[in-house]
């Protein structure tokens, strides 16, 4: 879990075990498969490459993957999911053959929101073929190092990493976690593993403005992230590239994820600076605990009352288990509302911080 507000991370907190098997310790560095929050990953990097001239999201997509047939398709159209693809085709590893079958079959009219995993696939070999290079180092290269997220790849590994976490389901005949079967793949929709700390970091981009200078990226290319560029069902909620918007203005952003025997959540209120991501290895819902560490840490920068511990079924919540695996139930809720009285605590005595220590 990561808590950040007011321009420094108010937590990074971590529980529980990588594996049942093993019985490791997760730590604020264990990288967690964080399924489609993977695409405001690549969304990221698509505009860093665009901005450097290699990549232009308003060309169409066979510009780049001539083998992909379908017309008057952008890679505009695939970030903020207008593309009018199909949503997914049932296929692990994903690979070429399948977004080359959607891409020649019958799509709608670009334009309209319809969610699509399958144009965040064929994006993903869309930058490959621009750059010359494959996807995890293009993550790497345009993300994780510059940002500084030493526990993020681009993809699931071969082999199992034994300091990361594995995914895990919940045995219907014992009530016991059991680690999901391994399985390694590539794909610009799903494939990024990423670590609590490294997320904080993630956060810090969004909510302080792609930094300040716009060295990481400009203000135009943050807007495009940030901004609704579709709304949906002609309703409050729109979409940006990579991430949901909820309200007007400086909308609340939020997306989940989610692998086999993986789930996460990230939400963002841009109105008073306060993020949280909550990752988890097991199937167990995330946004109970990441909306209530939202409202506790909005109220600590109000200078408001903190809201009541809440009840058991958010205690009991996902991370408990197997993640925070023989410790006490409420440990995540008491570190929230820990978080959130050290935030009450540092707007007493705020002193001016540089972009470095605020960062780390």
């Amino acid at each position: 879990m990561a808590l950040v507000a007011e321009g420094r991370t108010a937590r990074v907190a971590s529980h529980g075990v990588r594996s049942t098997i093993t019985k490791a310790p997760v730590s604020a560095h264990t990288a967690f498969q964080i399924g489609s929050l993977t695409k405001v990953i690549t969304a990221t990097a698509a505009l860093r490459v665009a901005e450097a001239g290699a990549f232009d999201i308003d060309a169409p997509v066979n510009t780049y993957i001539d083998w992909f047939e379908a017309e008057g398709i952008t890679a505009r159209h695939l970030l903020s999911h207008t593309s009018g693809l199909p949503g997914f085709v049932d296929t692990l590893p994903p690979s070429r053959l399948a977004v080359w079958k959607v891409g020649r079959g019958p799509t709608a009219p670009p334009g309209r929101f319809h969610y699509s995993n399958m144009g965040y696939m064929a994006l993903g070999y869309a930058i490959e073929a621009a750059t010359g290079t494959a996807y995890p180092e293009v993550v790497a290269t345009e993300v994780f190092r510059p940002l500084d997220m030493g526990d993020a790849t681009g993809d699931v590994p071969a082999r199992p990493d034994t300091a990361s976490a594995a995914g895990h389901f919940r045995d219907e005949r014992t009530g016991e976690y059991q680690p999901f079967p391994h399985r390694p793949f590539v794909g610009a929709h799903a494939s990024v593993r990423a670590s609590a700390s490294d997320m904080a970091r993630f956060l810090h981009l969004l909510i302080d403005g792609g930094w300040a200078d716009g060295s990481f990226l400009d203000s135009g290319s943050l807007a495009q992230l940030t901004d609704p560029a579709v709304t949906i069902d002609d309703g409050p909620t729109g979409y940006g590239m990579g991430l949901f918007t909820q309200g007007e203005g400086p909308a609340t952003l939020y997306h989940g994820g989610e692998n086999e025997g993986f789930e996460s959540a990230l939400i963002i209120d841009r109105q008073r600076g306060i993020g949280v991501v909550v990752l988890v290895n097991s199937f167990d819902d995330p946004w109970p605990l990441a909306r209530f560490a939202l409202e506790t840490l909005r109220r600590a920068a109000a200078g408001e009352t903190l809201p009541a511990a809440p009840d058991r079924a958010l205690a009991e919540l996902a991370p408990t288990r197997p993640t925070t695996q023989g410790t006490s139930k409420w440990s995540h809720i008491t570190l929230v509302r820990s978080a959130a009285v050290g935030l009450s605590s540092a707007r007493a005595q705020q002193r001016p911080r540089s972009r470095v220590e605020r960062h780390v």
